[in-house]
């Protein structure tokens, strides 16, 4: 989820690769756009997550492919000493861009969806429970996975503590005598902008019961030549 790449730089999340020193940003002043390197620590950005509607399945929706009227929430941070960073004068104004790509809905759900999965086997273990079409919607082969990943569009309540980055809750619901299993998924947890958090997001991964593999039967092989 490459969208996530400034806030973990400047929240200092381990990184294999390392972290820069300085990141891009675009400022728009009196006189036109500019693009500007500045260090870490002076570095404004923008964070957009995606939102949609709770999956399909929990609100009586018909399969579809589509993720209805998605939208997002949009956290900022700008530096205090931004204006002196770039030099503005008092009355100079100036509007930082956002240069964030749209986002591509499917392929973050199906992050979503592969981080409940994960999440699952480590519980139940990889035959513990039925994972419905989970694994095709990871693999990109099923088209309606909005009807089993989801998210809350209403306001976020405030972050969790500090120390909680990510977290992932199991559970269940109950439809037509059968359970089937939930993933409330949040990113960042305890990052958010004052008392706005970051966004719920569910997945319903599988149902209660074992996963049995059929094994594929061997053709029978014949001869090349048959005698008559």
């Amino acid at each position: 989820m490459r969208f996530s790449a400034t806030l973990r730089v400047h929240i200092g999340v381990q990184s294999r690769s390392g972290h820069p020193s300085s990141m891009p940003a675009t400022i728009e002043l009196s006189e036109g756009q500019r693009a500007v390197d500045l260090a870490t620590g002076d570095h404004p950005f923008f964070l957009n997550l995606p939102i949609w509607r709770p999956p399909g399945f929990m609100i009586g929706k018909q399969l579809s492919d589509g993720f209805g009227e998605p939208g997002r929430f949009t956290y900022w941070y700008v530096p205090p000493h931004f204006r002196d960073v770039i030099g503005l004068r008092d009355g100079d104004i100036t509007r930082i861009i956002d240069t964030s790509r749209p986002h591509n809905f499917s392929t973050f759900a199906r992050g979503l969806a592969k981080i409940a999965y994960c999440n699952a086997v480590m519980k139940y273990g990889l035959h513990g429970f039925r994972p419905l079409v989970t694994p095709d919607i990871i693999r990109g082969k099923y088209p309606n996975i909005a009807y089993f990943v989801g998210s809350d569009p209403r306001i976020p309540p405030p972050p969790y503590r500090r120390g909680i980055q990510h977290s992932v809750i199991l559970g269940s619901i109950t439809y037509s005598h059968t359970k089937f299993l939930t993933a409330t998924i949040r990113l960042f947890a305890d990052s958010g902008a004052g008392d706005k958090g970051m966004p719920f997001y569910t997945v319903i991964y599988g149902s209660e019961g074992s996963h049995r593999i059929v094994p594929k039967r061997r053709s029978i092989k014949l001869p090349r030549t048959i005698l008559l």
